[in-house]
């Protein structure tokens, strides 16, 4: 995706990313900056060293998506744990931390977490430093929250949002869990109480320091 020409003005490009073999439709930095992951509908997630802009790890093959990836989440911690999701209906758990330390050329796989009947559209991980709760959403509305390091779906929630909304974007923020289509709904229900707030509400996108684009590339601006 192009930056826009409000963001023209104000961003320099800082690095061309090419890897993938078809269009990139995800990416994210890892909590410190120094990784970034990026991936899309070859099946891939690559990790990159934003410091030196070189591809580090690419990760497919039997531990990998078997269909497209269309989510990618760093933790908020320290861990360098990464989460994918993917239309093969599955979340997988990546550790990082072996490929930054040096002792590993691969990413770790930590769980593949399996019970969605549909695409899984997003995910994120618990903000609480150590947590090892994840939360997922799928094309369908069903919304689970894992012990990622178990693989155990601790609840499910169905139909949290219309099922005409089939684009998702998760949030959380002091315990909450929300999920934010890109519409007018926002629907936020706490970790560990059985209600469910539903509000309407204007959803605008938060301003971003990174861009995705097709054609196999990722641009960074800064």
């Amino acid at each position: 995706m192009q930056a826009t020409s409000l963001h023209d003005s104000q961003l320099q490009l800082f690095a061309n990313l090419n890897g993938h073999s078809k269009k990139v439709s995800t990416c994210t930095f890892s909590t410190d900056g120094q990784w970034l992951a990026s991936a899309g509908i070859d099946k891939k997630v690559l990790i990159w060293s934003v410091a030196t802009k070189e591809l580090k790890c690419t990760i497919d093959g039997p531990e990998g998506h078997t269909l497209q990836v269309n989510n990618a989440r760093f933790c908020s911690d320290d861990r360098l744990i990464l989460g994918t999701t993917s239309y093969d209906q599955t979340v997988r758990i990546w550790d990082l931390a072996p490929l930054a330390q040096g002792t590993s050329l691969t990413a770790k796989s930590i769980s593949a977490l399996k019970g969605h009947h549909a695409a899984v559209s997003a995910m994120d991980f618990c903000p609480m430093i150590g947590s090892n709760r994840c939360v997922s959403c799928d094309f369908d509305g069903e919304l689970r929250v894992w012990n990622f390091m178990t693989g155990e779906c601790e609840r499910v929630i169905n139909k949290m949002v219309c099922v005409c909304w089939n684009l998702f974007m998760l949030c959380m923020s002091k315990g909450l869990w929300g999920i934010r289509p890109i519409g007018l709904i926002m629907t936020i229900f706490p970790v560990r109480e059985a209600y469910i707030l539903a509000r309407a509400r204007s959803v605008s996108p938060p301003e971003s320091q990174h861009y995705r684009r097709g054609l196999g590339q990722v641009d960074l601006c800064r």
